[in-house]
């Protein structure tokens, strides 16, 4: 699963007999073509279409894959008005009692919006949207086509709101100018007026030209000039004298769209500066010719797809270029939960659950990495508290035993200076009792536990006898232990001679020669004269 690119998506157009395909790669910093490709149909029935698309997603590998569609379809209404900036709670109050006032009240229709643009009008902040009435039986069918084909349905969107995230868009909306986009189909020409990033108008103008069987409209006058006064364009006169006159397609088409840039002029107070061209208008031959004349308008046909990333593979003839804007713009729709979505419910509930079992794994493996992190980071940590601890203990001991030694060094120093001290007068002819435990606290061997010590003075200064309990914890090296012990209580200098009795059953014997005549008594019985 890769977390910085999403799975290819599918963007369909279907335009009479005419299938358009483009396969688009989404990431956060860019998009790529993998595949661009057009099917034809042999009628525009629904049955061949359907039949057409199912083996062109089969012939490319593109079966289970997530799709969009743009709608082509005369009955869907689109409108726009400016709300003051509220929160998404409020608009999506708000839109149901607007879109029932701007589309009257209609049976089986599907009514969704999309927030076009945040802008100000005399310091105050709004809000521009547009919204879409569709019938319900478009969308019914255009489901089923791309359930029936192998695709899985993703998204659903009309052609104001692919507009404004088609490859063109920056072309388009990055200019003040009124721009009337013309969108070419074999169903009709798709017609939308933008002001900037603002909605002005869109209608579609239904099929008035077989552009398949086109030649060219030279029959057409065009040496009415549709300027006055320099405005962009005055089509009152013009758009009467052509409603009179035969039966031309090509004329019955330019009055219409005469007719909507009179509408938008009359209602927006905008006159239309510029014209693009899109889909396969530009295939048809003389056809931006002759509508740049007869209009009077500056045209310009959009050849390029800009902004894509793409292998040489998907490169179709130059002149083709604008026929795939508007697939490559569903494809890169950003979300499955935009407003503008026409998707059933059902759908978008199940494209949900994907998304959050998705976003589930992702939480479950970034879960997984910190735990571990965090487990190597503990143990490492453990490991080296134990080491440094270890460290601590040894270095500890080291000293402790450097420490003991100095200890006892000068309190031998001491015991002899003492005893010299009494000798000679120095001190007093007693020593106490406690400075004795003292010293021999020191010289007690670490196995050897004294219990019960009785220290009873002499006579003399260092006649003196200790008596009390050995307890041993290890009997087996009892004879070392009490013989290592004696032989420091006679080294420390505080008697002359030193004698032991260990308990009954034990031999009497001086320091070196002491023997244990029973290995079970856990507390022996001992006794050090002193003389």
């Amino acid at each position: 699963m890769n977390l910085f690119s999403s799975a290819p998506v599918v963007g369909i157009e279907v335009s009479g007999n005419a299938i358009r395909l483009a396969v688009l790669r989404r990431s956060r910093k860019k998009s790529c073509l993998e595949g661009l490709f057009r099917v034809e149909a042999p009628s525009d029935h629904p049955e061949a279409v359907r039949q057409a698309l199912a083996a062109s997603v089969r012939d490319h590998g593109l079966a289970g894959m997530a799709a969009g569609m743009v709608l082509h379809d005369a009955r869907i209404l689109h409108r726009a008005f400016a709300l003051p900036k509220m929160t998404q709670k409020e608009i999506d109050a708000v839109i149901p009692f607007e879109a029932g006032k701007a589309f009257g009240v209609r049976q089986d229709t599907r009514t969704v919006y999309k927030i076009n643009t945040h802008y100000r009008q005399e310091g105050v902040p709004k809000i521009e949207v547009i919204a879409a009435a569709v019938p319900v039986e478009a969308v019914q069918n255009a489901v089923s086509l791309m359930e029936s084909a192998g695709l899985v349905p993703h998204y659903l969107l009309t052609i104001p709101f692919v507009q404004t995230i088609a490859p063109s868009a920056d072309l388009i909306l990055g200019t003040e100018e009124t721009v009337a986009r013309l969108h070419v189909t074999r169903v009709g020409v798709d017609l939308i007026v933008t002001q900037g990033k603002h909605f002005l108008f869109s209608r579609m103008i239904k099929k008035e030209i077989d552009f398949s069987q086109f030649e060219g409209a030279s029959a057409v006058d065009v040496s009415t000039p549709l300027h006055e006064g320099g405005e962009a364009m005055e089509i009152t006169t013009v758009a009467e004298e052509i409603a009179g006159e035969g039966d031309d397609p090509f004329e019955r088409l330019c009055t219409e769209i005469n007719r909507s840039f009179l509408y938008v002029k009359q209602q927006h107070k905008k006159s239309i500066e510029q014209i693009w061209l899109t889909g396969e208008g530009g295939n048809v031959p003389h056809l931006a010719e002759d509508l740049k004349r007869h209009l009077k308008l500056p045209l310009t046909v959009l050849d390029e797809l800009p902004g894509m990333t793409r292998p040489p593979a998907c490169a179709p003839a130059p002149r083709e270029e604008g026929e795939y804007d508007l697939p490559v713009g569903v494809a890169k729709s950003p979300s499955i939960f935009s407003t503008a979505n026409l998707l059933p419910l059902d759908l978008q509930l199940r494209w949900r659950k994907r998304s959050a079992q998705r976003v589930a794994k992702i939480a479950y493996a970034a879960a997984a990495v910190l735990v571990l992190f965090l487990y190597v980071q503990l143990s490492w940590k453990v490991h080296h508290d134990r080491l440094e601890v270890r460290g601590l203990q040894q270095g500890y001991a080291k000293v402790d035993d450097r420490f003991q030694g100095v200890r006892r060094m000068f309190q031998a120093q001491a015991d002899r200076l003492l005893r010299r001290a009494i000798c000679q007068g120095l001190a007093p002819a007693s020593i106490p009792p406690e400075d004795v435990l003292a010293a021999l606290s020191l010289y007690t061997p670490d196995p050897v536990v004294l219990d019960q010590l009785v220290v009873q003075g002499g006579r003399g200064p260092f006649s003196m006898k200790l008596s009390g309990w050995i307890v041993l914890h290890d009997y087996s090296g009892g004879e070392s232990v009490l013989d290592d012990f004696l032989d420091r209580c006679k080294r420390s200098g505080l008697f002359r001679n030193v004698r032991g009795r260990l308990g009954p059953g034990a031999d009497q014997g001086e320091s070196g020669r002491v023997r244990i005549a029973s290995a079970v008594l856990r507390k022996i019985r001992f006794e050090i004269v002193g003389e």
